[in-house]
């Protein structure tokens, strides 16, 4: 099956996301052909394989900057003025954006995501104490 999936893409030899993509494909279709009781238990325990970390961190960063732009414009209509005047740090709550993260059905750990170079390279920093995220623009 990785064969196929690096002839899909047009590449001559397999990389490990094709050799990724065949065994998600035969976990899912493993666990589609079992009993719906038993369905849930394993989803869950094959879930590691079933998706990348970048996948779910890129929609986790997607859901993260929908927010962040969120609060930017609204800091800019209270200031009434212009974005060069606006707050250069911009601040979501946890709670908020475990919201959006839940309204996306992600069951992971975010943890990992709030350690990840991704969430940290992008400006993003989470105050434990405060349960804010800020974002220096």
């Amino acid at each position: 099956m990785s064969p196929e999936q690096a002839k899909i893409f047009l590449r001559e030899h397999v990389c490990d996301d094709d050799v990724d993509a065949a065994i998600a494909l035969l976990i899912t279709t493993f666990i589609n052909t079992q009993k719906t009781s038993v369905r849930s238990s394993l989803g869950r325990g094959f879930r590691k394989y079933l998706a990348h970390h970048t996948d779910l961190f890129d929609l986790l960063l997607h859901a993260l900057r929908s927010l962040m732009r969120e609060a930017q414009t609204y800091a800019i209509l209270r200031a009434n003025k212009e974005l060069a005047d606006a707050p250069i740090e911009f601040t979501v709550s946890v709670g908020d954006f475990e919201a959006k993260v839940h309204e996306l059905n992600f069951l992971g750990d975010l943890e990992e995501f709030y350690e990840s170079t991704l969430f940290k390279t992008r400006g993003f920093r989470l105050d434990q104490e405060k349960k804010l995220i800020f974002w220096s623009v």
